[in-house]
Order: C-alpha cells, then sequence, then structure tokens
C-alpha cells in the first residue's frame, strides 16, 4: 500500500522558455526529493505531468505542501503578465492511498500500474475542474482519493482548507515558512530576508505560517 502522487503544471505552456521552465521545476523536484522520503521520488513523466510515490500519507502531504511552496517562492514569470496571475501559477496535485500491482525500477518513470495509480488520476482531474464552476474555490489544487469513503471525505476537507491557506501566502510567506519547516530560527530567516524578527513572526501567526507548521506536527502521529 502506497500513496501514489500525479502532478501538473498549471499555465505551463504560456512559458516563453520551456527549457528554462523545465530545468527550474526540476531542481525544486530535487530540493523537495531531498527533504522528504519518497519510495519513488518526484519526476516529470510526460510534458509538464509530473509524480512519485510515498509509503505514508504524511510524506506524500509534506511532499504537496514542500513544493506548493517552492513554486510559489520560484515564481515563473510567464509572458502577458497580469495582476493577480503570480496566485494562478500553481501546481496542481492527485493523490491515492492505495496498492501498486506494477512497481519498476526506482530510475523508471513508467510503467506504474494499480488502484493508487488510476486514483489518483482521477483525482487531480477533479483538481482540475474550472474554478467558474458554483462553489468550487478558486484555491482548490489538491484532491485524494482511498482509504474508506468517510477518509477521503475528511482528507479532501483538510485540503479544501490548506490549499486556501497556501493560495493567500505571498512569495515572502512561503519562504518564511520553508524556512522554518527545515528547521531555521526567526532570526536566521529575518537575516535571510533582510526582514526584522519581528516582522517574520507576525507574518508567521497572521498569514498562515504556524498553521501549515501545526498541522504537520499534529499529523506525525498518523499511522498509514
Amino acid at each position: 500500500m502506497y500513496v501514489a502522487l500525479v502532478g501538473d503544471i498549471q499555465g505551463s505552456k504560456l512559458f516563453p522558455d520551456q527549457k528554462s521552465l523545465f530545468t527550474g521545476l526540476q531542481e525544486q523536484f530535487d530540493w523537495v526529493n531531498s527533504h522528504v522520503t519518497a519510495v519513488q521520488k518526484l519526476r516529470f513523466t510526460v510534458g509538464d505531468e509530473f509524480q512519485a510515490a510515498y509509503e505514508t500519507v504524511l510524506a506524500a502531504f509534506k511532499a504537496v505542501i514542500f513544493l506548493r511552496l517552492k513554486f510559489k517562492v520560484a515564481k515563473l514569470e510567464f509572458e502577458h503578465e497580469s495582476p493577480g496571475l503570480a496566485r494562478n501559477q500553481e501546481v496542481r496535485f492527485g493523490l491515492a492511498y492505495g496498492r501498486i500491482s506494477v512497481f519498476p525500477d526506482k530510475s523508471e518513470p513508467y510503467g506504474q500500474s494499480g488502484e493508487a495509480w488510476w486514483e489518483a488520476r482521477e483525482a487531480i482531474e477533479e483538481a482540475e475542474s474550472p474554478k467558474n464552476q458554483r462553489q468550487v474555490p478558486y484555491s482548490m489544487q489538491t484532491r485524494f482519493r482511498g482509504l474508506t469513503p468517510s477518509m477521503a471525505a475528511m482528507t479532501n476537507s483538510f485540503w479544501l482548507a490548506m490549499d486556501q491557506v497556501l493560495y493567500r501566502m505571498d512569495r515572502t510567506d512561503a519562504e518564511i515558512a520553508l524556512g522554518s519547516l527545515t528547521g531555521l530560527k526567526q532570526t536566521e530567516i529575518a537575516q535571510q530576508l533582510n526582514l526584522s524578527q519581528p516582522v517574520v513572526s507576525r507574518r508567521s501567526k497572521r498569514n498562515g505560517i504556524f498553521t501549515v507548521l501545526r498541522i504537520l506536527d499534529e499529523l506525525e502521529g498518523l499511522a498509514i
């Protein structure tokens, strides 16, 4: 039993330099791979799609949050830049907990099969739903399948809230969050970002950074 992750890059076709795009994103994958243990590490598959597999739900959740934050910090410069576009430059995810019946060598990006991959694909298709639909928030980027129906519903409720928290962060918030998640003190983060420590503290309390940290701490006890 594993957690399969399938993702893609929203709006990647608008990026004028595709080579730089994929080189930069691979660097972000490498950073996340170095901080979250995976059964199959994050890697591109076809086009702007990528995937990974994890032994636990917590590891998969950490990978999603870390990559969302890294992507927000390394904001892409799209053609026809418009106000508010930065928040729409996101990565989308489908997650699923289940069996993987075909699991090739870890270096191979293809050949996976099993309920976890199929359901992760269905989950990301749900995350790609047009955001102009009634009662679909602009922030929805992550959907989950698997476990029992009630657990899947609870997990998707969690992701609706987490997606909103991450969506509202700006680049500085994301940098503070990443620093905190990797064990830096507020004084160290402040020095790196040329901010004062009280500013880092206020942003952490007001902008959802402490929320993300506390949630991950509370999830440490997950058995799956």
